[in-house]
Formats: C-alpha cells, sequence, structure tokens
C-alpha cells in the first residue's frame, strides 16, 4: 500500500497471482543462471544490471514471495 497523491490514505494495488507466480519463477531462473556457475551470464547476454534486479527483487520482497538468500542488490558482476 502506498499513500495516495492527496495524502489521504491508503491506495490498495491489485497483484494478480498467476503474474506474480510467473515472475518469482523467472527471477528465481535468473538468480540461479547468475550464480550458479554456469556459462549465460545475463548481464552481459540482456544487460540486466544491479539496479534492475533489486527492482524485481523489491517487487518480490513486497509480495512476501522472495527468499532472502540473494545477495545485496546494485552490485556488478560484471567487474573484474
Amino acid at each position: 500500500m502506498t499513500t495516495n497523491s492527496a495524502g489521504q490514505g491508503p491506495d490498495v494495488v491489485i497483484v494478480d497471482a498467476g503474474a506474480m507466480q510467473d515472475l518469482t519463477e523467472k527471477y528465481t531462473e535468473y538468480r540461479e543462471l547468475l550464480y550458479g556457475g554456469g556459462i549465460f551470464d545475463p548481464c552481459r547476454t540482456i544487460h540486466l544490471t544491479g539496479e534492475v534486479l533489486a527492482s524485481v527483487r523489491n517487487v518480490l520482497v513486497t509480495a512476501g514471495r522472495a527468499q532472502d538468500t540473494a545477495e545485496p542488490a546494485g552490485e556488478d558482476k560484471r567487474r573484474p
């Protein structure tokens, strides 16, 4: 929930459970590919950044579906 622009109480955001589950699965798959030692590097291949991952993680945490085992957001794994 967020406070509406008039500052008069919370706005309710409706979240589609199916879409949230799909996002959760894609996020989990991405993290496994990124940190699982595979040869596919999503950061280089599709140019995802720590900021993008942080945004996705925030959505998942807000929905109560993220595992809190992910590395801190904002780290750029492309640096040597």
